[in-house]
């Protein structure tokens, strides 16, 4: 990554109990699209074992 590295966006995700998997919170709104959130959520919304640990994506 270089220097002139931006953020594009920033979002939260979350597991909600009877919503499932979920974009809580995005900046800007609609970057991220639903379609696009249900291939990468298993990765972003992370089982019991990565809990607690910062995880960073890099989409290219």
């Amino acid at each position: 990554m270089g220097l002139n590295t931006r953020i594009e966006c920033i979002f939260f995700s979350e597991f909600h109990p009877t919503l499932g998997p979920k974009i809580t919170y995005q900046v800007p709104e609609e970057y991220i699209s639903r379609e696009l959130f249900d291939t990468v959520q298993v990765y972003i919304i992370t089982k019991p074992e990565l809990q607690n640990k910062l995880i960073t994506v890099y989409v290219i």
